[in-house]
């Protein structure tokens, strides 16, 4: 394992810093910079940057090598590959496309390996309803293959972790990464009559940006919709609408993973509120089959 990063670290120029006391100076700044959400106290950042330079590397470029998952710390498939190939490994695009990602990958010293994943894959896995594989489901497959791949034939290259989308999409298991104390976030109350779209959490708009994987029930679906539909009569929907989650027309389907969750975790105070919303009644139209209803209604209500 020492060779293989000493490797990669003469062929990729990394430098690393050599004195504690530069890496501590150096965390603080970043830290406190504002510019690094997930790693927003010395501490999580110094011990980042002994993790990258763990590996060979400018503990600087720690923020661009590592995610932060749930509080996990997860290696980029981007850094797992650049490190490969910088160890003198070599890649071999066979397919990337929507459905299939495939690539021979050929270790320093070692045997080609042709490996693929697929989206039927990712249907298994549950991963289909989520936001980055909707919007980005080349980049997820590429991704998924790379850290599957790279952990079979050059472990070297993971430094044991998995990559975000691993993670996101199930199937490893939290207590398996390596762990960081997570960000204080600020409260809010997500089931407020009052809500409005403004409130709620912004997508994901790069495969970087992985969203923490929702729990996935025995259809493959997000674990949310069957209770969501327990409650019956589209009122559920009706009340997403109205806090601005849903538009007019969308069903449960068009939540995000994050609003997903979000429901999920306080699920019996949703469905209080749920419970006590009153769809309002849709106005009758002003034709002469809804003036004959008007008055229908009129008449049994005076009886």
């Amino acid at each position: 394992m020492s060779t293989a990063i000493e490797k990669i670290q003469q062929q990729s120029g990394c430098r690393a810093v050599q004195t504690l006391a530069d890496i501590q100076t150096t965390a603080k700044v970043m830290a406190e910079s504002g510019l690094f959400p997930a790693w927003n106290t010395p501490a999580k950042m110094m011990t980042l940057m002994l993790l990258c330079q763990s590996e060979g590397c400018d503990p600087v470029r720690a923020v661009n090598r590592y995610d932060n998952i749930q509080g996990r710390v997860c290696k980029r498939p981007q850094a797992m590959l650049e490190d490969f190939l910088n160890a003198g490994g070599k890649v071999k695009w066979e397919t990337l496309s929507d459905k299939e990602a495939t690539a021979v990958f050929t270790p320093p010293g070692g045997d080609p390996f042709r490996h693929s994943y697929t989206w039927e894959e990712a249907m298994r896995a549950g991963n289909v309803t989520k936001e980055n594989y909707r919007k980005y489901p080349m980049e997820m497959l590429r991704s998924r293959l790379i850290g599957r791949a790279l952990r079979t034939i050059w472990p070297a290259a993971t430094n044991t972790m998995y990559t975000p989308e691993e993670v996101v999409g199930g199937g490893v298991p939290l207590e398996s990464l390596p762990l960081v104390e997570p960000a204080a976030a600020p409260a809010a109350s997500m089931f407020s009559q009052s809500a409005s779209a403004a409130s709620v959490v912004a997508e994901p708009v790069a495969e970087a940006q992985a969203v923490p994987g929702p729990p996935v029930g025995n259809t493959g679906e997000h674990a949310v919709f069957q209770p969501l539909r327990d409650m019956g009569g589209g009122k559920a929907q009706a009340y997403l609408r109205s806090i601005g989650w849903l538009k007019d027309g969308d069903e449960l389907e068009a939540l995000s993973d994050r609003q997903c969750n979000m429901i999920y975790k306080k699920l019996a105070s949703f469905q209080q509120k749920v419970a006590a919303y009153v769809v309002p009644e849709a106005p009758i139209p002003d034709t002469p089959a809804g003036q004959a209803e008007a008055a229908a209604q009129a008449e049994g209500g005076a009886k």
